[in-house]
């Protein structure tokens, strides 16, 4: 019956072939035809190509299986469940771009699960639901062990960053270096940034599906100190459902949520983008009201206190927690069709906000203080190929968030510094390969809070561009002008920083 079914779907290769030569050999036409009708003619040819392509990779998937199955080297899936990762065009989502969150309701990083094809009766009607040839990836690298499946996934990539006078890190670039004698202009070329993931799909428990993500970069867990050695970005578990969510382990924080499209390894992080992930447990609860309208709440706890990524010299980080965890919640309302590939609305708001304590361990050691912040994000796809989005907060000791510049508490008194940022960014779709954005962000710390040598101020321009050679293989390129004002006695600075990125995808 399977080897049948093939026949059948050789013969329709065989007519999408004809359909093929028919378009563009114009057979049938009368005259010379016009720019738009071979621009028509051009698109129905892609979309031709696609399914041509689809198809391939659907018979290879069934062949594969087929002789596995005689050949007894494994079972045949039976309606089991396989992850699926989302990937955006240009920006490429699926791979790690830090900080990064979850828009609410998309789970955008976490596994979507979707019915895989049940090989044999009705795999036709099953199979033509899923895109094939990402299915036929996935098909190869999933691993079983008893009730789990296990999907690698990763990036190797090359990136090069450049500027025109000291920035901070390789990997990482979050501000200008106060300016001296020494400061001077900077080149390197790396593959720190490259990441190595899997995704698990377990078990349904309690009438949730269980599954979880596990994703490493090799910055090192203090990247400003430009080692090569791994950092676990993300390792959690997950319950999920159409209705609510559980997460538990390193993640991103519930208070903000979005990051702008760039081809940074940290983007706007110290420059008005809250994020660095964190330990912590979190829920998720989805109400639609009707087809278009969506309320996302959310809540959980968090750790304090994380590994700085900008250490004070000689020092380390100068904040502890006080024996409590941090509270993340927020409230986001989405409007809009669903799109079912991305999970996601055109139109977002949300309003969160986090509350904890941080006890000093140099300055006024054991000195106690609040950690607050609020925040609001929103986004919105406009048309196919624009759209915007962007972050506002603020708040105090928000050092370990990227808030503040990155200081939570003044090294002299340990008391908490007020900051106030955000980001906003447009971006254009021009074709399905291609992506642009361009955008702004700042951090302004109140300079009262601040001691000697403190940043005072960091802002910076950005402009990127997305390229989709093939569906595996995205090159990036984005120009910064970013600029850093310093308490005194450092002096203020400026640099033109140039990002170009190589990306295989895996």
């Amino acid at each position: 019956m399977a080897m049948h079914g093939m026949g059948r779907r050789s013969r329709r290769l065989a007519c999408a072939v004809c359909a093929v030569l028919v378009l563009t050999t114009g057979i049938g036409r009368s005259e010379a035809p016009s720019d738009e009708d071979l621009s028509a003619r051009m698109s129905r040819l892609e979309e031709i190509n696609e399914t041509l392509l689809r198809q391939n990779s659907r018979l290879e998937m069934e062949i594969e299986s087929l002789n596995a199955a005689i050949q007894g080297r494994r079972d045949i899936p039976q309606g089991d469940r396989r992850n699926t990762v989302t990937a955006e065009t240009g920006a490429d989502q699926d791979a790690i771009n830090l900080p990064q969150g979850t828009a609410a309701g998309a789970q955008a990083n976490a596994p979507v699960a979707e019915p895989a094809p049940q090989w044999g009766t009705g795999a036709a009607e099953e199979a033509n639901a899923l895109d094939p040839t990402i299915q036929a990836i996935i098909d190869k690298l999933t691993w079983s062990k008893g009730d789990f499946r296990i999907v690698p996934f990763g990036t190797l990539e090359c990136q090069s960053v450049g500027a025109s006078d000291s920035v901070t890190g390789r990997a990482v670039v979050n501000f200008v270096n106060p300016d001296s004698a020494v400061s001077q202009p900077e080149f390197n070329i790396f593959g720190q940034t490259s990441t190595l993931g899997a995704d698990f799909k377990g078990p349904e428990v309690l009438g949730m599906q269980s599954g979880g993500r596990i994703l490493t970069a090799f910055v090192g867990d203090r990247p400003l100190l430009n080692q090569s050695t791994p950092l676990l970005v993300n390792a959690y578990g997950e319950l999920t459902n159409e209705n609510c969510r559980f997460l538990f382990g390193t993640f991103f924080p519930i208070i903000s949520p979005l990051s702008p499209d760039s081809v940074a390894f940290a983007p706007g992080v110290a420059t008005g983008n809250l994020g660095v992930f964190r330990g912590q447990l979190r829920g998720e609860r989805y109400l639609r009201f009707d087809e278009a309208m969506q309320l996302t709440l959310q809540a959980g706890i968090t750790q304090q206190v994380v590994n700085d990524f900008v250490p004070l010299a000689g020092l380390g980080a100068i904040g502890s927690d006080n024996g409590w965890p941090n509270i993340e919640t927020r409230v986001a309302l989405a409007l809009g069709t669903q799109d079912q590939t991305t999970k996601e609305r055109p139109v977002e708001f949300g309003l969160g906000g986090v509350i904890g304590q941080a006890r000093a361990v140099a300055g006024d050691v054991g000195r106690v203080s609040d950690t607050w912040g609020i925040a609001s994000d929103f986004r919105a796809k406009l048309t196919n190929w624009f759209g915007c989005k962007g972050e506002v907060y603020t708040g105090q000791a928000l050092g370990t968030y990227g808030g503040g510049i990155s200081q939570s508490l003044n090294v002299l008194d340990g008391a908490p510094i007020r900051s106030t940022g955000g980001w906003g960014e447009v971006y254009v779709k021009p074709g399905p390969k291609a992506m642009a954005s361009v955008g702004y962000g700042i951090d302004a710390p109140l300079e009262e809070d601040l001691a000697p040598f403190n940043r005072a101020r960091n802002e910076y321009y950005f402009g990127a561009v997305f390229y989709d050679v093939t569906r595996f293989l995205n090159i990036g390129a984005e120009v910064d002008y970013r600029r850093t004002a310093y308490m005194l006695p450092s002096t203020d600075n400026d640099a033109v920083v140039y990002y170009f990125r190589a990306r295989l995808k895996f």
